[in-house]
């Protein structure tokens, strides 16, 4: 994902640093209705699928729930092979911050057809591993 073209605006108003995607989420969820990664949310999560966790989790809920808030702040500032990679380090957890930036970036971004097939391909495998795993999941 270091080679992904990069978002072609200036993405400063859509950095959402420390508590402003707190902040914002609601308004940035509207359609979606994505929980807030938060603390509860992760164990709530791990209760219900502790299977979602990465397979490097040592119990950290708190450094999780930063780790996929990382991985959305990523997504919604265009960075969309940072967002990928960084959902990649939280497990399932964070599959759709990672399959809506692959499908943003596939999309609008890409221009090669057999590297946008991949990028399509790769988010396909997430989305069927996390419904799988996350039925209840909205995403």
């Amino acid at each position: 994902m270091a080679d992904w073209q990069p978002f072609p605006h200036d993405d400063s108003t859509f950095r959402y640093e420390g508590n402003a995607l707190q902040e914002a989420w609601d308004e940035l969820h509207r359609g979606d209705r994505a929980p807030y990664p938060d603390r509860g949310w992760v164990q709530s999560a791990l209760d219900d699928t502790p299977g979602a966790a990465p397979g490097s989790f040592d119990g950290d809920l708190d450094g999780l729930a930063v780790g996929v808030q990382d991985a959305w702040r990523a997504f919604h500032a265009g960075r969309f092979g940072e967002a990928v990679s960084r959902a990649a380090d939280c497990g399932l957890l964070a599959h759709a911050p990672a399959n809506k930036a692959a499908g943003i970036y596939a999309t609008y971004l890409e221009a090669d057809e057999s590297r946008q097939h991949k990028v399509f391909t790769e988010a396909v495998k997430r989305a069927e591993l996390a419904i799988d795993a996350l039925p209840e999941d909205p995403n």
